[in-house]
């Protein structure tokens, strides 16, 4: 407990000041210590202090101030002092006002300097005002003689009249105080109480002379979290800091919030680093609120940066297209898919980059016309693919129901076609990840829709590297109400070129869609998968399937996996592969033994190499503590032809899927069918619908534990040669899932969107 005595005030407000103290233990290196008041009337001068081994001692300044007019008494105020590491621990601060006499106070203790940084041999002048009571009062710097004075304090001078404010004039000699260095000294000063009385006084001094601030970036500009229906509160996110320019500072980011239901952890103490940002459930009081996350760094005494924090709801379900192209080399095909049991009608949107309409054309339909689809059956459009320059945009699908599909571009390389297959979007994440790879001559590209009818939409980029260190943060150009902007990575941020690593997008307002695409030195493109970031947390082990790696023969296959919450995920991958029936065997080989560590918004790459004669292939299954994205990227090189491409996501075991299919034309779709189960066979029925819905034929598959077969669909269904539809699969047992690749007569291939029927109710 610390005890302070004041005298009583008539009349004006009593101020009095405490200085704390505080050690650390050489292990404790980075420790932040955080002050709380507990009861009314005491202030802290700096809230946080960081302690290190290289600087184990550090203090801060209480304030208590007792409202004019009171009379004598004595009272408790309390505090608390926590960190990171320990629980946290509690002090008292005793006052006792007593009767006034005659003498002197001061506002503010300590008196105060802060010097700019930078080399000068300037004079800094500063005040401290205090009160004379009942005489009148003068103060001088002490007697030579005793030599206390600090070499870098020139004069100290001040009157006061009896009952008055006087002012305290104090100079220092700025060449005296060293850069990035704070000063706390005790001054000996001379009082004199008019002429009957002298004493000598000890007065606390601080003095600043920091560094400039450390200029960070960071990533969000501003956290968003949404409101959670369950009240289990949102899970929590990361906040990714790095320091302009490069290099490494220390740094703490520490939270701020009215109801205290903001809490932050930091795993490392230097910069560039991320920290987790949770939301205690139980402290929110109301649909909206706000705080702040205060980032301290470089030892500056202040917040170098705030990052505000606020809750709104997520966007609501849409389906886009979040790019498509036309003309030049590229024609965009269009395959739309009803699951349900009657028609459906479905009109499309197309907008351009600044948000006006484009009208689109495709071949047989003009602009606008309103697509029916028959129940159970697809429609495809293709776009004109005028012999003009490119254009693109976006396009949103409107209709009573979802509709499910895919969509491929196809590009005509000189005297080769080649295509790449994306997804349609039916969410709009605040933040979302993919992988990027600007190595080799090797390029991603990235669309970007705001497909917000109303509201413009800001776009930050956040980019790590394979260790998941930040690497970049910025901002692009923001996109009005119904924009679209595409770019190759590298072009629009020069930083990024020759580093691979992961981007994070983060919407700033409107809801942004998007399409990566991957970019080979050739000019081949394939497609990437973009995962929602921080939505949703794990309830307990996820199993996720891979239905189909490729090894050999030409082959080569790289499996991505991303943790989408922001808590470390423990991972595990069992290879198999295929044998005759559809049984496996182990494909230890390829998996190392053990447990992945993947932190939380990080991203792991494997890679299988094509170092066999023949092709390989088999599945993985992928057990996770926590929820996890990702994706297998197939590779092919053939002899004489260019290296091929395409993606499928990481899938978790369903029980009915749908996929379009075409095997018409030169077109072939090929299926690889899996059963993650390690104990249970499975048993799928594969019906094959014709573009009117009508049955084409019926098969039936069973697989084995961890089973696995891949083919040639009209192998399995010689109804469906040369024919387009839709594949329907259902699955009894077990814990199956699906993948579809599409190849060309020329060799080149893609994949093709399977769609779990949970994606859309039930049809």
């Amino acid at each position: 407990m610390q005890f302070l005595e004041a005298s009583y005030r008539p009349g004006l407000e009593l101020s009095v000041e405490i200085k704390l103290r505080y050690v650390t233990w050489p292990e404790a290196d980075g420790r932040v210590a955080r002050l709380t008041p507990i009861d009314s009337g005491i202030t802290f001068h700096s809230p946080v202090v960081v302690l290190s081994p290289e600087n184990p001692f550090g203090s801060t300044i209480a304030r208590i101030a007792v409202h004019a007019g009171v009379t004598a008494f004595a009272r408790d105020y309390r505090y608390s002092v926590s960190d990171d590491v320990g629980p946290a621990e509690w002090g008292t601060v005793r006052v006792r006002v007593i009767d006034g006499e005659p003498g002197y106070w001061f506002e503010t203790q300590p008196v105060t300097f802060h010097v700019p940084p930078g080399e000068n041999d300037e004079n800094y002048r500063t005040r401290a005002r205090y009160y004379a009571s009942g005489i009148s009062v003068g103060i001088r710097r002490g007697w030579e003689s005793h030599n206390l004075r600090p070499p870098w304090l020139k004069d100290t001078y001040g009157t006061a009249a009896a009952n008055a404010w006087g002012v305290l004039e104090m100079t220092l000699d700025a060449s005296k105080i060293s850069a990035g260095s704070v000063h706390d000294e005790e001054v000996l000063v001379r009082i004199l109480f008019g002429d009957i009385d002298e004493r000598l006084l000890y007065l606390p001094v601080r003095v600043w002379k920091t560094h400039p601030p450390p200029v960070v970036s960071f990533a969000p500009r501003v956290l968003e979290f949404a409101p959670s229906a369950n009240g289990a509160g949102p899970p929590p996110q990361m906040v990714s800091v790095m320091l302009k320019g490069g290099g490494a500072a220390p740094y703490a980011v520490l939270p701020r919030s009215s109801t205290g239901f903001l809490q932050t952890q930091s795993s490392e103490t230097m910069l560039p680093a991320k920290t987790v940002v949770r939301v205690e459930a139980e402290k929110l009081t109301g649909p909206v609120i706000t705080g702040a996350l205060d980032v301290y760094g470089g030892g500056f005494p202040r917040p170098v940066a705030e990052i505000p924090v606020v809750f709104r709801p997520l966007p609501g379900s849409v389906q886009v297209i979040p790019h498509i192209a036309d003309g030049g080399d590229f024609v965009t095909l269009i395959t739309l898919v009803n699951p349900h049991g009657t028609a459906e009608t479905v009109h499309l949107h197309a907008k351009k980059g600044d948000g006006a309409e484009w009208k689109l054309d495709f071949r047989g339909r003009a602009p606008g016309t309103a697509i029916e689809i028959p129940a159970r059956g697809a429609v495809t459009l293709e776009t004109l693919g005028l012999p003009v320059d490119a254009e693109s945009g976006w396009t949103r699908l409107v209709s009573a129901r979802p509709v499910t599909g895919s969509v491929i571009f196809r590009r005509r390389l000189g005297p080769d076609i080649q295509e790449s297959a994306v997804p349609l979007r039916r969410n709009t994440p605040r933040r979302f990840i993919l992988p990027f790879d600007e190595t080799g001559g090797r390029q991603t590209g990235l669309a970007i829709a705001n497909v917000h009818e109303t509201e413009p939409a800001g776009v930050e980029i956040l980019a790590v590297d394979g260790g998941d260190r930040p690497l970049y943060a910025g901002v692009l150009p923001s996109l009005p109400a119904g924009g679209h902007q595409a770019f190759l990575l590298a072009e629009q941020i020069p930083a990024l070129k020759h580093r691979r690593g992961t981007i994070e997008i983060i919407a700033g307002g409107g809801a942004l869609a998007t399409v990566p695409l991957h970019v080979s030195p050739e000019g081949v493109l394939s497609s990437l998968e973009g995962h929602a970031l921080y939505e949703a947390a794990a309830a307990g082990p996820e199993v996720y399937l891979l239905p189909h790696i490729a090894a050999g023969g030409g082959f080569r296959t790289t499996i991505s996996l991303t943790n989408l919450e922001a808590q470390l995920a423990s991972v595990r991958l069992f290879g198999r592969a295929a044998g005759a029936g559809g049984a496996t065997s182990e494909w230890a080989p390829v998996f190392a033994p053990g447990e992945l560590k993947i932190n939380g918004g990080a991203t792991v790459e494997l890679t299988i190499e094509n170092t066999a004669a023949a092709p390989i292939s088999g599945m993985v299954r992928v057990q996770s503590t926590r929820k996890l994205g990702g994706m297998v990227r197939f590779q092919r090189q053939l002899p004489g032809q260019l290296t091929q491409a395409a993606s499928v996501p990481l899938m978790k075991p369903q029980s009915a899927w749908l996929v379009p299919f075409d095997n018409s034309a030169g077109v072939l779709t090929a299926i690889a069918l899996a059963n993650a189960h390690e104990s249970q066979p499975a048993g799928l029925t594969l019906t094959a619908r014709g573009g009117s819905g009508e049955v084409l034929g019926t098969a039936s598959v069973v697989l084995p534990a961890s089973g696995h077969r891949a083919m040639a669909l009209p192998e399995l269904l010689p109804a469906s040669a040369g024919r387009a539809g839709v594949l329907e699969i259902q699955s009894a047992g077990g814990a199956a899932g699906a993948i579809a690749l599409r190849f060309l007569s020329g060799g080149e291939f893609t994949s093709v969107q399977v769609t779990p029927h949970s994606a859309l109710g039930t049809p």
